[in-house]
């Protein structure tokens, strides 16, 4: 069960990091909501762990303040 998670979890991260850097600032935020939020709800075995979605959401969230203050650069 944890090792799909943990598959799943390098993927999604990869396409954010491919988002990060390739994509424009308005697509990025787009992609990078829709990606973690099906992060969120892909597995049954995160749901039984309420800390999980929070983790993902503030994840979402360090990236469009990080865009904001002009931390990521294209």
């Amino acid at each position: 069960m944890w090792q799909n998670e943990t598959f799943t979890f390098l993927a999604i991260g990869s396409l954010n990091t491919f988002c990060i850097t390739s994509l424009p600032p308005f697509l990025f935020l787009f992609f990078s909501l829709l990606m973690n939020f099906f992060l969120v709800s892909i597995s049954d075995q995160a749901r039984k762990y309420a800390f999980l979605p929070y983790i993902y959401i503030y994840n979402f969230l360090y990236q469009y303040f990080s865009l904001l203050k002009g931390r990521l650069h294209w």
